[in-house]
């Protein structure tokens, strides 16, 4: 990453505030095994982000909404295999390991009303984001 998109990513259009417990816990062990993931001879596209259900509260003058949830989508192209990962984690009650909060990218698209993967040609699209394949992951 360029020091330039690398300073563009710290804007504050691009936080959301997260619980310290939940920061510090399941959502670090999701980011650190996405790093890992990085690190591969694939290419990898990765998405996060807030979910507003079950929020939980506003914080400071402005009333910065407190996401219930947080998701991180993976798409992974490796030679002529595509492969997506998808977790969705509340911050409150969040327990166990990250491989318990696997779903589809559909899944989080429903939730959210973003289309993830525009550019994929709709019957690629359609199967890349309906994959559930935990093992192919690792897990």
């Amino acid at each position: 990453m360029s020091k330039l998109a690398n300073k563009e990513s710290f804007l504050m259009s691009n936080i959301s505030p997260q619980l310290p417990s939940f920061n510090r816990g399941i959502w670090k062990t999701l980011e650190e095994w996405t790093s890992q993931q990085a690190t591969s001879d694939s290419i990898i596209y990765i998405v996060t982000g807030p979910v507003f259900v079950n929020n939980l509260g506003t914080l400071g003058k402005n009333n910065v909404t407190i996401p219930g949830y947080f998701y991180k989508i993976i798409l992974k192209q490796k030679d002529s295999k595509t492969l997506s990962i998808a977790f969705l984690i509340p911050q409150i009650g969040s327990i166990g390991e990250i491989q318990d909060y696997i779903v589809t990218v559909n899944t989080i698209e429903t939730i959210t009303g973003i289309d993830f993967f525009p550019e994929l040609k709709n019957s690629k699209e359609n199967k890349i984001e309906s994959q559930y394949q935990p093992k192919k992951w690792g897990f």
